[in-house]
């Protein structure tokens, strides 16, 4: 009795141990791997719709999503192909959005179904094994046509193609191992609720023997009556068994507590080399650019909602102004919104005019910059490749301060658009709230890795003035 308690205060021991470790590293990954996740997504899907391959679903914002659980994946024809794959598409968005929004990601919600189903949410497509003769309808017909459009297209959409997929695949391997060891976390934490609140209920010199269905029956019969939550699960109960009846229960118990602490001592024990700074900087202008795409679909999307109203019938009166101010200046008219934006630093509301079509030329230019930078390419890439630290953090700064302006007056156009349209232009209008929350999440990520720098650089510095050399 004594080896079997103290064993169990070790375990208790280890499996709080664990849980800390999680919640403080693993679980704020996850959640950030699903974001980025999400934004890698995002951006192939929207080069897709754009070169053609797949059409936009008319319905993805009518969906309802309550649950993280998506369609089978079933056959389909050739000709469907565009229609299916673009339906299924905005689908996974949809229920990743879901899960990045109302999903909580903490051990309390994460148990075996969620898992479960988080898993298959980012296996619905198997990025890291993506091939034309994959047995999954829906991965098989993506490999194609990545292959059509990579052999259709220029260099620098390769290289965007090639950074999506690259992401999308690593970013899948990631979430799956991490949600891993949140499982196997689970399993030793439910086991444990069966050594404490199950087995001492059974009858003393009951014989129980692992894998036998008489010996899980009369494990089961007490667990219903234990109040334990969760569902019974037969092979953790068997689990327990074997540690604890088996021949080599001492090993098993062992290896239990070996799975629950090895890895966190072998992570603290590994000492990894500091990125070189102008790395960090590099990595910020890479982090900002990877909005480049939904800075394009932005583009085109506020040009056709714009386009939307102004193709209104005007009066007589307006047309007559318009040619007149065309005839006047001898070019053509320029479109002028009054938009209204809320300053975040001060909570206060403010307006100013903006020239769409000088805003929209902008959004193009940046899209086409970044996606340069995206792909490791041009005349720019080069530049920053051999540029120093002083003049990567003045890049990154300008750059994050065009794209914040570029996001804020973006979200006020779409705003805008949204309360000025009637019911039926409505229906034709085509947000970009996806968009700008992928903008959003580069900015953040972009600032994230500039103050690293700050930090990292302030640090220096001081070392420098007490005369220790910085590793």
């Amino acid at each position: 009795m004594e080896d079997k308690a103290s064993f169990i205060a070790t375990l208790t021991e280890a499996i709080d141990k664990r849980r800390q470790y999680i919640e403080s590293t693993e679980l704020p990954k996850l959640k950030e791997g699903f974001g980025v996740f999400h934004t890698s997504l995002q951006s192939l899907v929207s080069l897709m719709v754009r070169k053609g391959l797949i059409q936009e679903d008319p319905y993805r914002i009518d969906q309802k999503i309550s649950d993280v659980v998506m369609a089978e994946d079933t056959g389909f024809t050739e000709s469907e192909a565009a229609v299916v794959v673009g339906v299924r598409m905005s689908q996974l968005e949809n229920v990743l959005d879901y899960a990045n929004n109302y999903v909580e990601f903490n051990l309390q919600t994460l148990d075996f179904a969620q898992l479960k189903k988080l898993t298959d949410l980012v296996r619905y497509v198997v990025w890291d094994d993506l091939k034309m003769n994959s047995p999954r309808p829906t991965t098989q017909i993506i490999s194609v046509m990545m292959g059509r459009l990579r052999a259709g297209t220029d260099t620098l959409t390769s290289g965007i193609i090639k950074s999506a997929l690259d992401q999308l695949s690593s970013g899948c391997l990631n979430i799956v191992n991490q949600l891993n060891v949140v499982r196997v976390f689970q399993r030793e934490r439910h086991k444990l609720d069966l050594r404490t609140m199950v087995f001492p209920k059974l009858p003393e010199g009951a014989p129980l023997t692992a894998d036998d269905p008489e010996s899980l029956k009369k494990v089961r019969a007490v667990f219903s009556q234990s109040g334990m939550g969760g569902p019974f699960v037969p092979e953790l109960a068997s689990e327990v068994i074997a540690e604890e009846f088996g021949p080599d229960a001492a090993e098993r118990r062992q290896e239990t507590l070996q799975r629950l602490q090895i890895k966190t001592e072998s992570r603290k024990a590994k000492k990894s080399t500091p990125v070189p700074l102008n790395q960090v900087l590099i990595d910020a202008i890479r982090s900002l650019a990877a909005a480049s795409r939904s800075l394009d679909a932005s583009l085109e999307r506020l040009r056709e909602n714009a386009t939307i109203i102004q193709s209104r019938k005007r009066s007589f009166g307006a047309r007559l102004r318009e040619w007149m101010e065309k005839l006047a200046s001898r070019q053509p008219a320029r479109h002028i919104y009054e938009l209204e934006f809320m300053d975040e630093s001060s909570g206060t509301h403010h307006r100013e005019s903006i020239d769409l079509d000088s805003f929209l030329e902008k959004l193009h230019k940046k899209a086409r910059v970044y996606g340069g930078i995206l792909a490791k390419s041009g005349s720019l890439w080069a530049k920053i490749e051999k540029a120093g630290e002083d003049q990567l953090y003045q890049f990154i700064n300008k750059e994050l301060g065009d794209v914040h302006l570029i996001h804020r007056r973006a979200t006020a156009l779409d705003g805008y658009f949204k309360a000025k349209t009637t019911r039926d232009e409505k229906r034709r209008l085509r947000g970009i709230k996806i968009e700008l929350t992928t903008i959003r999440n580069a900015i953040a990520k972009a600032s994230q890795l500039k103050h690293e720098y700050i930090s990292r650089k302030e640090e220096q510095e001081q070392l420098k003035k007490l005369g220790i050399e910085a590793e």
